[in-house]
């Protein structure tokens, strides 16, 4: 019975790791993963609106409403205009493997300007990764795919620049801190009129 087990599950790991889709249970969260309300941010990391976004869009939110939202970010790498997008965001997933997730898109975003193909085993060392470790999950191919995923689900939902941010999967026009807040008030019934 044990012989049959194990090639079973071989073959489901396989299965799901091939296949670049990465359900939500699976991403990286800030908030409450099992919030009934999400906030969604398709960003490239080498973006400077996005970088403007994280910081007085990003982390406002998760301040305000914390455990109420469960707040997932995405990659959309816009690699004719930022050159270390795609390497960045695959970056940040292997540090996700590592459990440093948001903290490496925070170090990213934060020496935005000094980002490039060299700096990024440096900025998993400051984290205290394991760059070995790091290193060697730059080159699987499944992490580009989860890259790949994140971009191509982007354009299904009519991602054409970054950041662009959705409230329970309704897009926000604006990316205004104001304008996203009151998105999420209306999805929580906090701003029922009288």
């Amino acid at each position: 019975m044990k012989q049959l087990i194990a090639p079973l599950f071989i073959t489901v790991l396989l299965t799901a790791c091939g296949s670049g889709a990465v359900s939500t249970t699976e991403r990286h969260v800030k908030g409450d993963a099992n919030a009934t309300l999400r906030i969604e941010e398709y960003a490239d990391l080498q973006c400077p609106a996005c970088r403007a976004a994280h910081t007085n869009i990003v982390e406002p939110l998760l301040e305000k409403y914390g455990n109420s939202i469960a707040y997932e970010l995405y990659h959309f790498p816009l690699q004719q205009a930022h050159p270390y997008a795609l390497k960045a965001a695959i970056a940040a997933e292997c540090a996700g493997q590592q459990g440093q997730f948001y903290e490496y898109v925070d170090v990213v975003f934060e020496n935005q300007s000094d980002l490039n193909a060299d700096i990024l085993p440096t900025w998993a060392e400051e984290l205290g990764l394991n760059v070995d470790t790091f290193e060697d999950c730059q080159g699987d191919s499944a992490m580009k795919d989860i890259v790949k995923g994140d971009y191509e689900r982007g354009r299904g939902l009519g991602v054409s620049g970054t950041p662009s941010f959705f409230v329970n999967g309704v897009k926000v026009e604006r990316n205004n801190l104001d304008v996203i807040s009151q998105a999420i008030d209306e999805a929580l019934g906090l701003n029922i009129p009288l």
